[in-house]
């Protein structure tokens, strides 16, 4: 996006500002649905830009990130139970009149983000943070909704979690179709061990709001304590487990305590294994086109792999 657009784009959300400056932020290889810049005004305001990626980058489990932000914000702004400093959206334009694509302007905190600030912290401060990370996923699922679904997609909206999670497995080995990545794993054989497993998913969970991405660099922290979070594009309504903090190799025992839960039954191990395989498979889809992403690709495959033992061995 070159400054003449910014300019023309800002001037319709803050008619009284002029633009002098702008910054493109580095994408997230698992977050590259939206194109993001800081965009700062003569007067010092400052504020969020975010468009759509190209359609070739958006995968069917976040088909349009731009609505789902704007939705989520709606729905956690009529949450202030939840005691984290929502960004407000200043201006949504879904029209593609002056612009091909969907953006939004939010709220700038100013705020360095918690995975910048970690090599400075001391492992107390760090254990503080992932515990109260786990607390807010836990506070989440107070926030209920009649189905599970994606978070604007009324059109495949599901009662029972089992459907769910296999609509989100198949939609990745669709959209690995779709691009030429090698999942390295039949989807009919995917498909018969997530019916093998079809029990583990018939239980008392209620779906409610998962973020999906509440990593470190999706956290901003004030003085010890979490001040936002950001970035809500990916959000569902789901099992909290699908988390990506309970995936491999992210979570922590501290995130685990702040959750209050650090032990999980055999039907929820089940499905945190599943959704570990969802997860990595959503990031070979993304990483094996791109040359520059193989490591993450050849990472995610041998996670997977893991994963994919680890439920053979015990059926």
């Amino acid at each position: 996006m070159d400054i003449q657009t910014i300019k023309e784009l800002s001037a319709k959300a803050f008619p009284a500002r002029i633009v002098s400056d702008y910054k493109k932020f580095n994408k997230d290889y698992l977050l590259d649905s939206v194109d993001s810049f800081l965009i700062t005004f003569t007067d010092g305001f400052k504020a969020i830009l975010k468009t759509e990626c190209s359609k070739s980058h958006l995968l069917k489990n976040n088909f349009d990130p731009i609505t789902t932000e704007k939705e989520a914000f709606n729905i956690l702004n009529n949450k202030p139970t939840l005691k984290i400093k929502i960004p407000d959206l200043y201006y949504f334009d879904d029209s593609k009149t002056s612009y091909s694509k969907k953006y939004l302007f939010t709220e700038y905190f100013g705020l360095l983000d918690y995975e910048k600030q970690m090599p400075s912290m001391e492992k107390e401060k760090i254990e503080r943070i992932d515990y109260k990370s786990g607390k807010v996923v836990k506070k989440l699922m107070d926030t209920l909704s009649p189905t599970f679904r994606l978070l604007v997609d009324s059109r495949h909206q599901f009662t029972e979690l089992f459907d769910f999670v296999f609509f989100l497995l198949n939609n990745v080995i669709s959209d690995a179709g779709n691009k030429n990545v090698d999942l390295s794993i039949p989807s009919a054989e995917l498909n018969a061990l997530l019916e093998k497993d079809r029990k583990c998913f018939e239980c008392s969970t209620e779906p409610c709001l998962v973020h999906l991405n509440m990593q470190p660099h999706n956290i901003l922290v004030n003085d010890d304590e979490i001040y936002s979070i950001i970035n809500w594009e990916n959000a569902v309504f789901g099992d909290p487990l699908m988390e990506v903090r309970f995936r491999l190799q992210k979570y922590t025992l501290a995130f685990l305590d702040g959750f209050g839960q650090s032990q999980f039954n055999f039907k929820e191990t089940r499905r945190l294994l599943w959704y570990d395989i969802i997860y990595y498979l959503s990031v070979m889809v993304k990483c094996g086109s791109s040359k520059t992403n193989q490591i993450h690709y050849e990472n995610a495959k041998k996670l997977i792999q893991q994963c994919m033992m680890m439920l053979q061995f015990t059926f």
